[in-house]
C-alpha cells in the first residue's frame, strides 16, 4: 500500500489520548493490544479476560496460542 508506514510513538500517544466517551478505556486497550501484537480486529474481539489472567493477575508477558477452525460440512 502506497504511503503506508508504522505509527511514530508521538502518533500513538495522540491517538490514545483522543479516545472518548463511555468506552474510551476499552477502545484504548483494543487499539494498543492490536498495535503491539498485530492481531486482526476479529482476533482482538474474540479475546476474553480469562485469556489474560494467571492466578487472578495479569502477567508481564503472555503467549496466546493460535487456534485453527475446521469448517463444519454443510448438511446434505
Amino acid at each position: 500500500m502506497r504511503g503506508c508506514r508504522p505509527l511514530r510513538p508521538e502518533e500513538v500517544v495522540a491517538v490514545t489520548q483522543n479516545f472518548g466517551g463511555r468506552y474510551q478505556w476499552r477502545d484504548r486497550a483494543l487499539f494498543l493490544v492490536g498495535l503491539y501484537t498485530g492481531f486482526r480486529i476479529t482476533e482482538l474481539l474474540s479475546l476474553r479476560w480469562h485469556d489474560f489472567l494467571r492466578h487472578g493477575q495479569v502477567p508481564a508477558s503472555l503467549t496466546i496460542a493460535q487456534q485453527r477452525c475446521t469448517p463444519t460440512p454443510a448438511p446434505s
